[in-house]
């Protein structure tokens, strides 16, 4: 998609009821998680029957693009909001069915938010050259994706093969093949996923049957936070790395941040 049908997805997309009820996660100061679940659950049984509509999409990418458009330290509650609207599982009020969109059950599943992720994560990631703005952005819906994956208080929610593989771009040095002028920005998102998710990762360490993550890969994720700091002059970037040091040590010794 080019970027003015882009731009005119998004105009057509803010205009939605469920963008609008989304939004107020981060426009109200004292809007509350578990009633804009409540909000959408409304929208989504009066949907039920609307075979041409697209709530379930428009639900899903109305919260990535309100996570990009949101610094990091205030996606907490559309964190919660995402965590909540799981809880719930629906049937049709009419034939007491299950109800599902795409083999997801609605919403315990979370119906188009892994396709609908996947998409903007792959789109922003491809960008061959970013703008300023689309590089904060990135970084921002990394970071909500990240925090989700992480999320103390369910760990159901998970994108950790795409964190993966931004882990593995800044720190697995052997492979890693950083274009020249992006070594800062490739370490960041490296670290904002082990600041926000070592605990979900190592788990997936010390799970037997996850053929992708191994303590080998784990500790030479630790070596290259280590080289790259001995080998980096930016400050900021130096900081998170010993952030992303110190969770992956307190992941290891069971505790969370």
């Amino acid at each position: 998609m080019n970027a003015a049908l882009r731009a005119a997805a998004l105009a057509e997309l803010e205009q939605k009821p469920e963008f609008k009820i989304i939004h107020t996660l981060v426009q109200q100061p004292d809007a509350n998680p578990k009633a804009v679940a409540e909000e959408i659950i409304k929208r989504t049984l009066s949907e039920v029957d609307n075979e041409e509509g697209s709530h379930y999409y428009d639900t899903a990418w109305s919260v990535v693009e309100v996570a990009r458009r949101t610094a990091p330290k205030h996606q907490e509650k559309l964190c919660d909001f995402v965590i909540a609207l799981r809880q719930h599982s629906l049937k049709h009020p009419k034939t007491g069915e299950p109800l599902m969109d795409g083999g997801a059950k609605v919403w315990t599943e979370l119906p188009a938010f892994g396709y609908t992720f996947a998409d903007r994560l792959q789109h922003i990631s491809g960008l061959s050259k970013k703008t300023s703005k689309e590089a904060q952005e990135g970084e921002k819906l990394e970071v909500f994706a990240a925090k989700l994956t992480g999320y103390p208080r369910d760990r159901r929610v998970d994108f950790a093969y795409h964190g993966q593989l931004l882990i593995s771009d800044a720190f697995y040095l052997e492979n890693a093949q950083i274009p020249p002028g992006c070594i800062v920005p490739t370490a960041r998102l490296g670290c904002w996923w082990l600041i926000y998710a070592a605990t979900t990762l190592w788990s997936k360490v010390q799970d037997p049957e996850d053929d992708d993550w191994s303590l080998g890969l784990w500790n030479i994720y630790k070596a290259g936070l280590r080289t790259t700091k001995a080998t980096i002059r930016n400050y900021e970037v130096r900081i998170l790395i010993d952030r992303a040091i110190a969770q992956m040590e307190m992941a290891e010794q069971g505790r969370d941040a």
